[in-house]
């Protein structure tokens, strides 16, 4: 059975059961299934998600229209928050870019040459690629083991570990870009002290969540962070849909 197959099938029932005490459901079901399908196919989702955390609202009528059912609500609630864990699973995807966001710091980059660092299964580059940008991906793979979809990533990547993909393209590199480094890791704060060793001028741009589920803490500790009119337009196209606040950073 397919990752997640179970999944949407316990959703969609809950749904069907509740949407009429609670007509938003279904419209974000269906964000959720689209979201969902573009990756598939491998291309960037059309747009962002809604949030998908029920709101008090919606519980109370639930609860008023259907009290002998709690647990089930309950796990319907659960289900709209898991939803980011089961993209993880099934697509090897942890940042949720859509193309939106990819037509925008595509249009910011034309010409450059950018590298996407701890790349992943490469759907960044991927997306950034189509739009024109000269891109280089390069992941160490540490993470193919746990979770298959590394097998068959989306665009050609160099099996380096982070700063060695610096240290190889630093002399002909504009702009370096990573999404969702570890939590915890301190290889961003290597990374980051190698470019300004190097004294590097360009963009380095970092997609996460600040002091929150990824990158380390020596990172954000030492990280000068930069508010531009591109970092804002780009946070324009993340939407939070769920706990996680993913933001994007200019870093120097």
């Amino acid at each position: 059975m397919m990752i997640g197959e179970t999944y949407w099938y316990r959703l969609a029932a809950l749904v069907d059961r509740f949407s009429a005490a609670a007509p938003g459901l279904r419209g974000r079901c269906q964000r959720m299934q689209q979201f969902a399908a573009a990756l598939a196919q491998r291309q960037l989702p059309p747009q962002g998600l809604p949030d998908l955390t029920l709101s008090a609202g919606e519980i109370a009528a639930l609860l008023v229209a259907f009290p002998n059912e709690t647990g089930a609500i309950r796990t319907l609630d659960r289900l709209f928050n898991e939803f980011r864990h089961v993209i993880q699973r099934q697509f090897g995807v942890w940042a949720m870019l859509t193309a939106p966001f990819a037509d925008t710091l595509a249009a910011a980059w034309q010409g450059r040459r950018v590298v996407e660092l701890m790349a992943g299964n490469g759907m960044l580059s991927a997306g950034l690629a189509q739009r024109g940008v000269t891109m280089t991906a390069a992941d160490d793979r540490s993470w193919v083991a746990a979770n298959g979809t590394g097998q068959d990533p989306w665009y050609p990547i160099q099996d380096l570990p982070a700063t060695q993909a610096v240290a190889a393209t630093l002399a002909q590199t504009d702009a370096y870009v990573w999404a969702w480094s570890p939590d915890g890791v301190p290889v961003d704060w290597a990374v980051l002290q190698q470019l300004r060793a190097a004294q590097f001028a360009g963009d380095l741009l970092v997609i996460g969540e600040f002091r929150g589920v990824t990158d380390s803490q020596e990172f954000w500790d030492h990280a000068h962070l930069h508010t531009t009119p591109l970092t804002r337009a780009l946070n324009r196209q993340l939407h939070q849909f769920d706990l996680i606040n993913e933001r994007a950073f200019l870093i120097s």
